[in-house]
């Protein structure tokens, strides 16, 4: 018996005589993969990136004086999730509707802030905005809502910034 080789035929002979296990057990695991698949929660992701510009500060040595500090990328990712850019977005994508309570509002904020994650790209000055959700047709819109009120909200910044810098300089 140590010397027999097994042939096709051989393996025919030992799947017809155990057939209705090897089916049973196809068809046992073939069932719980399905079970299992069909309980799990989808989820969707959507993400963009903002490039951040430097800033230059103004007056005569604009050109050559650089205000960037290594944390400009770190304080604009905290922008990005920051309540008011999130219930600006909300808001523009009609979650949020005028009139609503508080007690309504700050969860909902809250909610979408825990899935929002911005980060830096590499050494590079792109930070990604990712945000995953279970609602497929609301996480496109709301990541690029996110991204359009954080342009918004810097570019307002940007314009109060040079208003202040403008009027200190009128002063002197």
């Amino acid at each position: 018996m140590e010397n027999e080789v097994f042939t096709l035929h051989h393996y025919w002979k030992i799947f017809r005589k155990r057939s209705r296990w090897v089916l049973f057990s196809a068809a046992a695991v073939a069932v719980f993969t399905l079970i299992f698949t069909r309980s799990q929660i989808s989820f969707y992701q959507a993400y963009t990136t903002v490039k951040i510009e430097r800033q230059y500060a103004p007056g005569i040595l604009s050109d050559w004086v650089v205000w960037n500090s290594g944390d400009v990328l770190d304080t604009e990712t905290n922008v990005i999730r920051s309540r008011t850019v999130v219930e600006a977005a909300l808001r523009n994508i009609n979650i949020i509707r005028e009139g609503m309570a508080a007690g309504t509002v700050n969860p909902l904020v809250e909610q979408t802030r825990n899935k929002i994650k911005a980060e830096k790209v590499g050494d590079s000055n792109i930070i990604k905005i990712s945000i995953i959700s279970q609602d497929a047709s609301n996480v496109l819109n709301l990541a690029n809502e996110i991204t359009r009120a954080y342009m918004l909200k810097s570019k307002e910044e940007g314009w109060a910034d040079s208003t202040r810098c403008r009027n200190s300089c009128l002063k002197r």
